[in-house]
């Protein structure tokens, strides 16, 4: 007797199993956490995208991920001060921010990307208000209580946009000034 042969796997579902290994692969190479891959592909968002566009959002998530820790290294002095000294009132500073990003030789690009990353991972923090569409001019406010808070903020958010820009090999020149007096940094 002759047993039924298996019948031959689909080639969209081999292809797809093939996809998925690769993935992993790739997951496994950059570092991303087991828990936070399945918090990705949870995301509902994702139902209706290509096999391309999710490794798109993949790549902004991870990038994200990896961003955070740099991101935050202001917020929590912060906090600390806050649970320490509670009595200390918050003020609000108007800042205002100039920032030329370029790259650092003709034959790289990613001044744009550069540009939308210090916009949505740094600066989004500070209520920014962009002077014009495409312009360079931005206005932020900051939380601070004490003038060497501020200080320390405002260097925070310099070096945090110079990591973003050296990520896309690109370099800024920033110049802050209060709006509200003539201190500038």
């Amino acid at each position: 007797m002759r047993k039924n042969p298996e019948p031959k796997e689909n080639i969209n579902t081999r292809s797809k199993r093939h996809r998925a290994s690769k993935t992993t692969q790739k997951l496994e190479i950059v570092g991303l956490q087991p828990e936070d891959v399945e918090f990705f592909r949870n995301l509902p968002r994702l139902e209706n995208c290509t096999h391309a566009e999710k490794l798109r959002e993949l790549m902004k998530f991870w990038k994200q991920q990896k961003i955070a820790p740099f991101m935050m290294t202001l917020k929590p002095d912060l906090f600390k001060e806050e649970q320490e000294s509670p009595q200390l009132e918050k003020k609000k500073a108007r800042i205002g921010l100039f920032v030329r990003v370029e790259n650092n030789s003709k034959f790289v690009r990613g001044k744009s990307k550069a540009r939308r990353e210090i916009e949505d991972y740094v600066l989004s923090y500070y209520n920014i208000k962009k002077k014009e569409k495409d312009g360079s001019e931005y206005e932020l406010t900051i939380p601070y209580s004490t003038d060497e808070d501020l200080d320390h903020i405002i260097e925070n958010i310099g070096r945090d946009m110079w990591l973003a820009a050296d990520d896309r090999n690109c370099f800024i020149e920033a110049d802050f000034w209060d709006l509200d007096s003539d201190k500038t940094w």
